[in-house]
């Protein structure tokens, strides 16, 4: 509690709390009083007087009294939001609840005065880890969330993977620097951030220290870059413009051939003042003319440059009023181009945008049917009567329906996860207004079992760990279970109000692709005919007649830059058929693909089913009769059915003909690779030396037999 009022503003505040029913009734005086100057039994009292006169307390008078400190009845917070109600227990003398800790601190949460109560209430309870992640989580809207828990920050940072930054603008980027190195703790890296001196991003593009920098950030902005000369007209201005943008993307391209890190560029924000008034998007002399042409240039070179990784500043800044981006003061101070705010959110983005590179995204959206697919409870209502179609709510549900084939589309897979009546398979054939089909979901649990027990058989079936599940449930019940069960699954507030869940969805960063690939917008359909093949797996006499009635086929080619997106995916993403986990990045693999003395080779599964796409991929280091196969591994889609085999013996053949005749290839463990410890050994490799955790074998030409599979039909692809 704050020190308390004078003893003269005191009984000024007594004699308010004591009309405080026509206080309410007017909106007079309440909305003034700082409460966490007022005892708590003056707001007992305050209570009482409202019950008395038949006032209910509003909410925002609930909300204030719990933000100073006081604890209020829990009947009279049914209501509010769970972290009110978590700081109102807070207020008490009880132990916390650490789950619902944990939950509170991964949301966001609207009023600062409520996400400041809450940081400072946790640590003074004992959680100042949990009351940093909430600090973190929130500090973009209320930076000041940070300074209660700053000495927890230093200690936490020194526990982050690190991340080295190289920042160039043309303007002062000191500040966004600041938010920068916040925004990627809360990310979950401690970045070490050198600046460049602004003016001199050609320069820097054009000569990056290799190695010295895990990204470079480009921090735009439409003042700094192309400042309208008002002496030129209208053509000369735009052949500035033109020459302006032709060094940049030049210099960009520069740096791409050069670097084997990323860049991260922000587009120009569109101003919210124009230059030629009503002309301002057409005419060659308008600001928002000018700044679209940019972002389309850049646009274009980020299709061709898989490391240059643009930022969308209007996505970032879209909860700011377009007129609050900037502080005119500030850049005539100091050149300063965002307001605090934009800043921050701009920040924010960029280690979004690291965060996708760097951390494989959820694969799988486990999705609730009732009130969550469609309107109704299929057990209730039937199926004719559940809400899905043209006409509201219904209209609400199909939307999010569509978002959910927006998703499948960009590489997740969709499941089913509900407590109801195994029958409600059927709504999606038999109701006309929904508009997914049983087989855009790759599997489902529609039984009576708990859902945390569920999506562990879920993850099993697909063959992936927790941590790649997002789950959605309207229901705040089974999202606190799952929460507290299966902490590793991402369970979001889904919205109360199912008009407000496809935008909201949509808004979810962790479901944004930072590229994608081929085989991202085919994965449903792989993953689909990986369960078809299950289910003949089960229905065929031997394992032999599953494999052989297949008809499995894999074409072997060497990496060509249209795949490489695709293999430098598999090798951030791929765990357990992975041989050495040695994490190669695009630009690590692209620099083998242009050395004559290596090899990065894939192949393309596929059998009767459909195409399984790019399964597995390999690099090879030559020397002279001598290879080493650096790295060798395989989605998990077609684990058991001998490809792998079908692979190696295909590739081994290639660099015999190259006149390889010797070839070692390394197994180093992991915690999530122990299905392939005797792989090489299976394959007729020799084990031949041991280095710590590392096994070595070796394969001699004539000397060691093929691998190979009499049910994989190899094709190599010129």
């Amino acid at each position: 509690m704050a020190k308390n009022y004078s003893s003269e503003v005191e009984t000024l505040i007594d004699a308010v709390l004591a009309q405080a029913a026509a206080c309410l009734q007017d909106n007079a005086l309440l909305q003034s009083i700082d409460w966490t100057k007022v005892e708590g039994g003056k707001v007992s009292n305050l209570l009482q007087t409202l019950d008395e006169a038949g006032k209910k307390a509003p909410p925002w008078l609930i909300t204030a009294l719990i933000s100073a400190g006081h604890q209020i009845n829990e009947q009279r917070v049914e209501r509010l939001s769970l972290p009110l109600k978590f700081l109102n227990k807070l207020n008490g003398p009880n132990d916390p609840d650490t789950t619902t800790a944990a939950d509170v601190a991964s949301r966001l949460i609207d009023d600062n005065d409520v996400a400041l109560a809450l940081v400072k209430q946790m640590k003074a309870k004992g959680l100042a880890d949990t009351a940093l992640q909430l600090a973190l989580t929130n500090w973009d809207t209320s930076p000041r969330l940070v300074r209660p828990v700053a000495s927890e920050m230093k200690e936490h940072a020194k526990e982050l993977p690190e991340v080295k930054l190289r920042v160039l603008g043309y303007s002062t980027t000191h500040p966004f620097c600041d938010d920068l190195a916040l925004a990627f703790a809360g990310a979950g890296f401690k970045s070490v951030i050198d600046e460049a001196n602004f003016g001199e991003v050609i320069t820097e593009l054009l000569r990056p220290v290799e190695g010295a920098y895990d990204a470079y950030i480009l921090f735009l902005d439409a003042q700094g870059f192309h400042a309208h000369d008002w002496r030129l007209d209208t053509s000369a201005s735009m052949q500035m413009l033109n020459d302006k943008i032709d060094l940049l993307v030049s210099a960009l391209a520069s740096f791409a051939s050069q670097s084997s890190h990323p860049i991260f560029i922000n587009t120009l924000p569109l101003p919210p003042t124009p230059a030629v008034g009503f002309l301002d998007q057409h005419h060659g002399d308008g600001d928002n003319a000018n700044i679209k042409l940019v972002n389309e240039r850049l646009c274009e070179l980020t299709a061709q440059q898989s490391q240059i990784v643009l930022i969308d500043s209007f996505v970032a800044m879209n909860a700011i009023a377009s007129a609050k981006w900037s502080d005119p003061k500030m850049w005539f101070y100091g050149r300063i181009p965002y307001s605090a705010e934009a800043s921050r959110a701009l920040a924010g983005s960029f280690a979004k945008g690291w965060r996708a590179e760097k951390k494989a995204p959820p694969k799988v959206l486990a999705i609730d049917l009732d009130n969550t697919m469609w309107g109704g409870i299929f057990g209730e209502d039937g199926v004719h009567s559940l809400q899905c179609g043209d006409d509201f709510p219904g209209n609400a549900f199909k939307a999010i329906q569509s978002e959910f084939l927006r998703l499948k589309n960009q590489g997740m897979i969709l499941a089913i996860l509900s407590k109801n009546d195994p029958a409600a398979i059927t709504a999606f054939a038999d109701h006309p207004g929904i508009i997914l089909n049983e087989d855009d979901f790759v599997a489902h649990r529609i039984n009576w079992t708990p859902k945390p027990q569920n999506i562990r058989k879920l993850a099993t079936e697909i063959n992936v760990g927790l941590d790649s599940f997002i789950f959605l449930d309207d229901s705040p019940h089974e999202r606190e279970a799952m929460r507290a069960l299966a902490p590793e699954v991402y369970t979001p507030e889904l919205p109360d109000d199912p008009a407000q869940r496809p935008d909201w969805l949509r808004s979810l960063s962790k479901t944004w692709p930072i590229r994608l690939t081929k085989e991202d917008a085919e994965r449903s359909s792989m993953y689909l005919a990986r369960r078809k093949a299950s289910e003949m797996q089960s229905a065929a006499a031997t394992f032999e007649d599953y494999l052989a009635g297949l008809e499995q086929k894999l074409i072997l080619e060497e990496v060509s830059q249209a795949t490489l997106p695709r293999i430098a995916q598999m090798h951030q993403k791929t765990n357990q058929f992975n041989l050495t986990t040695k994490r190669f990045d695009e630009s690590d693999i692209k620099a083998m693909m242009d050395d004559e003395n290596k090899m990065v080779v894939l192949g393309r599964a596929g059998d009767k089913f459909g195409d399984h796409g790019i399964s597995i991929c390999a690099t090879i280091a030559i020397d002279g009769e001598k290879a080493n196969l650096k790295t060798l591994l395989m989605s998990c889609r077609v684990i058991g059915r001998e490809v792998e085999a079908a692979f190696l013996g295909a590739l081994l053949t290639k660099l015999g003909k190259r006149g390889i005749k010797t070839v070692s290839a390394s197994y180093i463990p992991t915690e999530k690779n122990i299905i392939v410890v005797d792989f090489y050994a299976e394959q007729g490799l020799t084990k031949s030396a041991t280095k710590g955790d590392e096994t070595i074998y070796e394969w001699h030409e004539g000397n060691s037999p093929l691998p190979a599979s009499s049910y994989v039909e190899t094709l190599w692809h010129s």
